[in-house]
């Protein structure tokens, strides 16, 4: 990962990220972003689909139910990762634009 620094080091010509550059990871990371989105979409289908197939049992879960849950939890966790990406483009614009700045 080339682009990648310590935040502590001292800017050098070399460890400036070009605009141009943000912009073909930003556009990598809307691509991935908009492929996540989709698979979410299938996932809570696929979700509601075997919803209906979970039991009511308090004395302990099926297959289906274990599945439902697990199937929930990567929802969360690709909903997560979309998150972090998102965060990721509005902060490289953010230094696009405005240039390094310490973050608190």
């Amino acid at each position: 990962m080339k682009y990648l620094s310590k935040f502590n080091e001292l800017n050098t010509d070399d460890k400036v990220l070009s605009s141009d550059k943000i912009e073909e990871i930003n556009k990598d990371l809307t691509s991935i972003a908009d492929d996540l989105d989709e698979k979410m979409s299938k996932i809570n289908k696929i979700t509601e689909d075997i919803s209906d197939y979970t039991s009511e049992s308090q004395k302990g879960n099926t297959q289906i139910d274990d599945a439902y849950v697990d199937l929930k939890t990567l929802f969360n966790k690709l909903k997560e990762s979309l998150d972090l990406i998102n965060s990721v483009n509005s902060k490289l614009k953010n230094y696009s634009e405005k240039g390094t700045q310490y973050l608190s």
